[in-house]
């Protein structure tokens, strides 16, 4: 009996055998495989999530492209009607020596963009007296040449006064004013305006 014993053993011992080396050999081999393809597939899985974010950055400078590509358009709009600037002032300083008002100093502001126009805010100093000043002003409201927005008005003693027809009396003073006004920018039109 014991030489059957001895043979079922070292039956078992074999087949346990076997089994160990097909596990190392080929089963462990696949497992291994198995791990690494689930591996790459996480690693793709990381990618794509990634790329949700290159995504969203993609738009995101599709957007400021398309914004600049604006700026730009205005841009060219506000350069090709840059020529109508001089126009406004040219008829301003035109209407103050014919209501003998000097123009003295002129200063501009930003340009301030809104949706389908612009505003150049400009400081124009004038100097001359009161009551053609008025008329002068009167004249730039009316005619829309710009919108006026605001004056600081400062009066100097003359050395010499004029007498005044129009009032009957002697022009003592002499007005100072500097003046705050906006030009208007059509950006569909290209036109300016008040």
């Amino acid at each position: 009996m014991g030489g059957k014993f001895t043979i079922f053993v070292t039956t078992i011992l074999l087949a346990a055998g076997m089994g160990l080396g097909w596990y190392f050999s080929s089963y462990k081999h696949f497992q291994d495989q198995i791990k690494q393809k689930e591996e790459e597939i996480q690693s793709i899985n990381d990618q794509l999530e990634a790329n949700k974010d290159i995504e969203d950055k993609i738009a995101r400078q599709k957007g400021e492209k398309k914004k600049l590509v604006k700026q730009i358009e205005n841009l060219r709009k506000w350069f090709g009607t840059r020529e109508h600037i001089p126009e406004v002032l040219r008829v301003m300083e035109l209407t103050s020596k014919k209501y003998g008002v000097k123009m003295k100093d002129i200063k501009f502001s930003p340009l301030i963009e809104y949706d389908g126009y612009s505003e150049l805010p400009i400081e124009i100093s004038f100097e001359g007296r009161y009551h053609k000043y008025g008329e002068f002003l009167a004249f730039v409201e009316n005619r829309r040449i710009v919108n006026i927005n605001g004056a600081v008005i400062n009066i100097t003693p003359r050395g010499n006064p004029q007498y005044n027809k129009e009032t009957s009396k002697f022009d003592v003073l002499s007005l100072n004013i500097s003046v705050s006004v906006k030009a208007y920018i059509l950006h569909d039109q290209g036109g300016t305006g008040g």
